[in-house]
């Protein structure tokens, strides 16, 4: 095979079956591109062996790694592997939406964009049935129905955290657009993000939302990235990220508030010079309420909040 265009990356764990064999049937049913330029790269994390009918009949390249790391660590290791000009990534249980999606890629490559954007489907439950709601190409909680050009990543130093194992997407996505000079947003849906309960984001009733810890992690380290690598933005993103910790507490109370107090703790020692500045605490009562109101959560809880802070601190 000659360099491909792309490289598509669908990271595993369980023994998806029939999901899987969908979500590789609508990549290779793709039409208006070469299938022969576009590298498909399967990662097992750590989960029973890829089945041999598929493995037989798709030209797969396959990458194993020895023991469960996460979501994020096995897309990693795909990027690792890869030799596109741009990374894709798709859920082994999810799929392409249409047989046009890769064309509309490739020719959004022509332009050279650091990350190619587009809309997705999510499929949920209405009473005996499943509909799809539309979802915004800057969701920046999902890593696919994007395409990410690899010298922007390897130039950037931007690698999925090897300590988040969720919402290690929100860490890429968000730092993959935070220093962008170009991108390109298509119209039309990308992939459908299928309903599965044994998911990483839908198990145990979602209760990832609910580890507000991990949430908090995940925008320590973005700040950490942002420290080394765009320092002027730094400032700008703590403050935000306080005041965006109200909003998602009122939103999923904590599964285990001293785990979340521990980590907002820890986020405040890390930039303590941000914290300590004068009217910083007016300043982020202003973005709680702003962000708060704008979501139509309740606003009585900021000034404790802030007081939560202090303490904290």
């Amino acid at each position: 095979m000659d360099k491909p265009w792309l490289s598509l990356i669908i990271p595993y764990h369980l023994a998806y079956g029939a999901d899987f064999e969908r979500a590789l049937s609508s990549v290779y049913t793709q039409i208006g591109v070469d299938l022969k330029q576009v590298e498909v790269i399967t990662v097992n994390d750590g989960g029973p062996a890829l089945p041999q009918t598929l493995a037989k009949r798709w030209p797969l390249q396959q990458v194993t790694l020895a023991r469960s790391m996460g979501a994020g660590v096995a897309r990693q290791a795909g990027i690792d592997h890869a030799h596109g000009d741009y990374v894709m990534f798709l859920d082994a249980d999810d799929m392409l939406a249409s047989p046009m999606v890769l064309h509309a890629f490739l020719a959004a490559c022509a332009d050279r964009p650091d990350v190619i954007l587009a809309p997705f489907w999510g499929e949920t439950r209405t009473g005996d049935g499943v509909a799809y709601d539309l979802r915004s190409a800057l969701d920046v909680a999902s890593v696919d129905a994007k395409a990410y050009r690899r010298g922007y990543l390897d130039e950037l130093g931007l690698t999925f955290h090897p300590k988040l194992r969720v919402y290690e997407d929100v860490y890429f996505v968000s730092l993959a657009l935070a220093f962008t000079q170009k991108t390109v947003t298509l119209t039309t849906p990308a992939f459908v993000w299928r309903l599965n309960w044994q998911s990483t984001g839908r198990r145990n009733g979602f209760a990832m939302v609910a580890d507000g810890a991990m949430w908090v992690r995940s925008g320590r380290y973005q700040l950490q990235f942002l420290k080394a690598h765009h320092a002027k933005r730094w400032a700008h993103d703590f403050y935000e990220l306080l005041a965006n910790i109200y909003s998602h507490m009122q939103q999923y109370p904590p599964q285990d508030p001293q785990a979340v107090a521990a980590e907002v703790q820890q986020l405040l020692q890390e930039n303590q010079h941000w914290w300590h500045l004068p009217r910083v605490k007016p300043l982020i009562r202003e973005l709680a309420r702003q962000k708060a109101q704008a979501q139509h959560l309740d606003l009585a809880g900021i000034d404790a909040y802030l007081n939560y802070l202090e303490e904290l601190a």
